[in-house]
């Protein structure tokens, strides 16, 4: 083979072409089927949606799902691999619960932060383990009901070195570099932006491909909607399914900065012979942790 010359050229052209008898034809047959609409306005009796009066009610509890959930606020947290915070032991950090909660009260009044006003609630987790592996298995078991990025960074790096003795002696088999990558070719924008607009298209032609009567197509659409109803509620009852379980300790306190350090200090913390711990706080006004609240079973 020779190298040639590149040149790019319209994609999917036979494509559209193939289109181009159902796409002009369209705008004749939906401004026919709008005249014979309007004949029926009024012949055909309309019946009220019998559930319009007991869903009044949706409205406000979208609000109160809004209130629920999109909420922000302040968090920070603490484990052995911060600077300053872990004890280094070479390759290894270790924190115990005890100078956890220490560093984490004195972020409360760190003079450098600029913290919320007024009465705050304080959502406070402690995760621990007294090995590499058991600190990992908890923090698993936490990220498995709730993710946070904080604590998976922390799991990423407690995870490499449960491992770290016997990875150091292992030499990997090297490969040529770089290396293949799969990829879609939808990555690519001119690819996606084919894809998109034609698909379009192509979904029109799609439209008037059926010889269905209105009455099967409601009935269709009713049938969707019904099953879409099931997927949605088998979705929630999978999602609860999921948040239970247990790992570690949590705390709610409220109060000024100052008195939710003192609250945290006397809270009292597990056995120091756990050597590795990680501390998160969430601040904010109590009503902005009520979502955290319900999920930790404060």
């Amino acid at each position: 083979m020779l190298w040639s010359n590149l040149s790019f050229a319209p994609v999917g052209a036979n494509i559209h072409q193939s289109l181009s008898p159902v796409l002009s034809g369209a705008a004749g047959e939906l401004a026919g089927s709008k005249g014979r609409l309007s004949s029926i306005a009024g012949v055909v009796p309309v019946a009220r949606n019998p559930l319009s009066t007991g869903a009044a009610t949706v409205a406000t509890l979208r609000s109160a799902l809004i209130d629920l959930t999109a909420q922000s606020g302040q968090c920070v947290c603490v484990h052995p691999y911060v600077h300053t915070v872990g004890h280094r032991r070479g390759e290894y950090s270790y924190l115990t619960p005890n100078d956890a909660l220490k560093a984490l009260g004195n972020k409360l009044i760190d003079a450098e932060e600029t913290l919320l006003s007024g009465k705050l609630g304080a959502v406070f987790v402690l995760l621990y383990g007294a090995t590499h592996a058991d600190f990992v298995k908890q923090l698993g078991a936490f990220l498995q009901v709730f993710p946070v990025t904080e604590l998976q960074l922390v799991m990423r790096r407690a995870n490499a070195l449960n491992t770290h003795e016997q990875d150091k002696f292992t030499t990997p088999a090297g490969r040529m570099w770089p290396e293949f990558r799969q990829r879609d070719l939808r990555q690519h924008g001119a690819v996606r932006s084919v894809d998109s607009c034609l698909g379009q298209l192509v979904a029109v032609g799609e439209g008037y491909n059926e010889a269905t009567t209105p009455e099967a197509q409601l009935a269709a659409l009713m049938d969707k909607k019904a099953a879409h109803i099931q997927q949605a509620e088998n979705a929630w009852q999978q999602l609860v399914a999921t948040m239970h379980g247990g790992a570690g300790k949590a705390m709610y306190c409220e109060g000024s900065p100052a008195g939710l350090r003192a609250e945290l200090f006397k809270s009292g913390t597990p056995s120091s012979v756990y050597k590795l711990c990680t501390a998160m706080c969430w601040l904010g006004a109590p009503q902005q942790l009520t979502v955290l609240k319900e999920v930790f079973g404060l």
